[in-house]
């Protein structure tokens, strides 16, 4: 019997974990570590984690997939920032109401 789990071979895509708002709880965990997040000097992965109220593991694998995607960056000492795909998202807002405000 296959159990559905990543690598299991069931071709099947796990269900999302619903948070205690009825959102989904992976989403709302990385978008608060990148709340704590800035493009300064950056900080490491247990202020990160704690700042965002989460696990040190959980907070681990998720900028993990944050650094994949751009969304954060790691630098040589292991610090966090804000990542490239942040600043093109901000850019594409700003150019955004700049064009309705013509």
């Amino acid at each position: 019997m296959q159990s559905g789990k990543p690598g299991s071979g069931s071709g099947k895509p796990l269900p999302a974990r619903a948070s205690a708002h009825g959102g989904v709880a992976a989403l709302e965990r990385g978008l608060a570590l990148i709340s704590v997040l800035d493009y300064g000097e950056g900080i490491g992965l247990s202020e990160a984690s704690r700042r965002a109220g989460l696990n040190k593991t959980t907070a681990f694998r998720l900028l993990k997939s944050l650094v994949r995607l751009g969304f954060v960056h790691r630098d040589e000492r292991d610090a966090y920032t804000l990542g490239p795909a942040i600043q093109a998202l901000a850019e594409t807002q700003t150019q955004h109401k700049g064009r309705k405000a013509r």
